[in-house]
């Protein structure tokens, strides 16, 4: 019995790589086995075939180089269940000269430390008035915490806020800050649970 052996590509390195011998339909009297080869740091395959004598029972191969090779090849990394999630605008109630805006995004709440961040907006036109934003962190041993405030006179700023532990709530305060008394006035609180935000689209 004579064996036609050709290849393409064949890597000479000490790589490790893997191998299947994998048999396709006959329509002759002989049979085309295949050796697949998978280099694991380029993913490139290399296919070196055989001719062998028939055999009747060859149905599978198909389902099983599909199988091999996808099972082979890492899939994408799937969505993990710590991905930020995106909550979304909170405004300060409106001045008589504008408001103040942050646009708030929230690691998940199984992360430690927990933490608010995104951009803060200055939306009033008054020279002395900025925006200012606070979170207020809920622990699950129990009590209450406040980060420490930030605040902006530009029309966008940065902000990360950042709790002690591990945290069942946040409340989210964004307020207008008037420079001159150096007060917080006009404020609005969104409180965020993991009650609410369960299954939201990341």
């Amino acid at each position: 019995m004579e064996h036609n052996v050709t290849s393409n590509n064949v890597h000479r390195d000490r790589k490790p790589t893997l191998q299947w011998l994998v048999f396709t339909a006959p329509r002759e009297k002989s049979t085309l086995a295949s050796t697949v080869c998978l280099q694991p740091d380029t993913r490139s395959l290399q296919v070196a075939s055989l001719t062998v004598p028939t055999m009747r029972k060859t149905h599978l191969i198909g389902g099983t180089l599909a199988f091999v090779i996808s099972a082979a090849i890492p899939a994408p990394a799937q969505a993990s269940a710590t991905s930020p999630i995106h909550w979304g605008p909170v405004k300060s109630s409106a001045g008589h000269s504008g408001h103040a805006k942050a646009d708030i995004w929230i690691t998940d709440f199984t992360t430690e430390p927990f933490a608010v961040y995104g951009k803060l907006y200055d939306r009033d036109t008054h020279r002395s008035h900025c925006a200012y934003i606070r979170a207020r962190f809920h622990y699950v041993g129990g009590g209450a915490g406040w980060s420490q405030p930030r605040s902006t006179c530009s029309a966008k700023s940065s902000f990360r806020l950042t709790s002690a532990g591990k945290t069942n709530q946040v409340d989210v305060k964004v307020c207008l800050y008037n420079l001159s008394p150096r007060k917080t006035f006009k404020c609005h609180t969104d409180a965020i649970k993991p009650e609410i935000i369960a299954n939201w689209p990341q």
